[in-house]
C-alpha cells in the first residue's frame, strides 16, 4: 500500500479524486433509492396475491410474473450494491422477465 507521499511522487491518484469512484457511488445512491420503490411495489404485489388467494381461491398468474420479475431485480441490485457484480440492474439492461426455476412449479 502507497502511502500519501509515494502516492502524490508516483503520479498515483486518491481513490477520492477518482471519478470513477464517484460515478460508482452515485450510481449506488440511485439503486439504493430503486431499492426501497421495488421493496414497497413487491410488498403490495405480496398483499394482493394474498386478498386474490382470499377472494378468488387461487393466486393471480400477472401479479406472480411481477412477483418473480421485481425479486431479480432486487438480487440484481443487491449484487451491484454489494460488490458482486459490476452490471448495473435495469434501466441499464433489459428488466428481468424470468423468474427463478425455483420460483414456480
Amino acid at each position: 500500500m502507497q502511502t500519501r507521499s509515494e502516492a502524490t511522487t508516483t503520479g498515483a491518484r486518491p481513490h477520492w479524486r477518482n471519478p470513477d469512484t464517484w460515478r460508482r457511488l452515485a450510481f449506488m445512491a440511485g439503486f439504493v433509492f430503486a431499492y426501497g420503490v421495488a421493496q414497497s411495489v413487491l410488498a403490495a404485489v405480496i398483499v394482493g396475491q394474498g386478498l386474490f388467494l382470499l377472494l378468488g381461491g387461487a393466486p393471480n398468474e400477472r401479479l406472480r410474473a411481477l412477483g418473480g420479475a421485481l425479486a431479480r431485480y432486487l438480487y440484481q441490485i443487491l449484487l451491484y450494491l454489494s460488490f458482486n457484480s459490476e452490471q448495473r440492474p435495469f434501466p441499464f439492461v433489459p428488466w428481468p422477465t424470468q423468474t427463478p426455476p425455483f420460483a414456480h412449479d
